[in-house]
């Protein structure tokens, strides 16, 4: 059974001991007036428990009727001014005045932490969704419709790809822009720059014109 404390610190610049519960009594009373030191007391015996968050208190110890040091020190719960303003919240509204104790005393906190979590995952849920419809929307420089539109405006017509397709392959009409045909020129990843390239398409061009030609003269003879 815990029977003294010592310690020092605080209001105790000297090495104070108490004996608490004496004659094994149940109650042990400490009482006096405000800033006598009674929170210090309280705190000390919280620093013996193996608390690191008490400032002030040098040391402090607790020890049981033997003078051994104490060791069930999960058996100490010190019940002051500080658990109190953790535990205990009070709801004043006149006449419905509500009180929570214990774990439900940081509830109505939680409650509110969680509804600005809440408000603000909606705000940005809500953001998302304006985002996403304005992608959708063929008129937005930004939206995928708007962008494959102008590839495919880019791909078609006389002296685009379609019409060089036409060429190439002896087409009577310019060839058709397919959803197929823009997904694998996206999918393109050159190498070399634009200007070697068209280049070397204008030099294979021309030679293609001419295997055209020869091809046409024969049929002539």
């Amino acid at each position: 059974m815990l029977k003294a404390i010592k310690f020092k610190g605080r209001y105790f610049a000297d090495e104070a001991n108490l004996e608490v519960f004496p004659e094994n009594d149940r109650l042990s009373i400490i009482y006096g007036k405000n800033g006598s030191g009674k929170s210090t007391i309280t705190d000390a015996i919280l620093k013996a428990t193996g608390s690191t968050a008490i400032e002030g208190i040098e040391y402090a110890y607790v020890y049981d009727e033997s003078g051994s040091v104490y060791s069930d020190m999960a058996d100490i719960h010190i019940f002051n001014e500080d658990y109190v303003n953790e535990r205990v919240k009070v709801k004043e509204d006149g006449l419905k005045t509500i009180v929570l104790l214990g774990e439900l005393g940081g509830l109505e906190e939680k409650i509110q932490d969680t509804e600005l979590i809440i408000e603000a995952e909606t705000k940005k849920n809500k953001n998302l969704k304006t985002t996403l419809e304005s992608l959708k929307d063929k008129e937005n420089p930004k939206s995928v419709a708007y962008c494959r539109d102008q590839i495919k405006d880019g791909l078609s017509g006389d002296t685009h790809w379609a019409d060089r397709e036409k060429r190439i392959k002896n087409f009577r009409k310019n060839a058709h822009v397919t959803d197929s045909v823009m997904d694998r020129i996206i999918r393109l990843q050159p190498k070399e720059s634009f200007g070697t390239i068209r280049d070397r398409y204008d030099k294979n061009f021309v030679l293609l014109n001419q295997v055209h030609d020869d091809e046409a003269e024969k049929l002539n003879t």
